[in-house]
């Protein structure tokens, strides 16, 4: 039996890192947008140690699909505050993957389990020692 579970895409919007869960801030496009405004905002939540395991998973301007279950709490001025604890994501599992998380960083430079994977050019003798090897292969006609 499925409680309060819900389904939302989008894009990270926001990221807030507190102690026990990191707030998560999504832009979604509204089912029936209206002459104001064709956008909403959700506030997300995942457990700290579920975002530290899967960073990959959680980058600014990144288009999600993710899975939870509604939450709220009230204030302390009885305001009730709404917000989504976030069980799967684009189809990766927090209790059941295996294996690396392989994502791309809002600008374009990929990720290895949450870690980006900078660009390192090779060095002169580098380049030199790659060309030594591809002659070695194909011989002379290699420019």
């Amino acid at each position: 039996m499925t409680y309060n579970q819900v389904l939302l895409s989008g894009d990270i919007n926001n990221i807030l890192i507190n102690n026990r869960y990191i707030t998560l801030g999504l832009t979604c496009k509204k089912y029936s947008p209206n002459e104001n405004s064709n956008i909403v905002y959700a506030s997300l939540r995942v457990y700290a140690d579920l975002y530290n395991k899967n960073k990959g998973l959680f980058l600014l301007g990144k288009k999600v699909y993710i899975k939870g279950y509604l939450n709220s709490y009230s204030d302390k001025d009885k305001k009730i505050h709404n917000y989504v604890t976030v069980t799967r994501i684009e189809g990766y599992d927090f209790e059941s993957a295996t294996g690396p998380v392989i994502g791309v960083d809002y600008d374009g430079v990929e990720t290895w389990n949450g870690k980006r994977l900078e660009p390192t050019p090779a060095t002169p003798e580098e380049q030199e020692k790659m060309d030594r090897m591809i002659r070695d292969i194909v011989g002379d006609d290699y420019e």
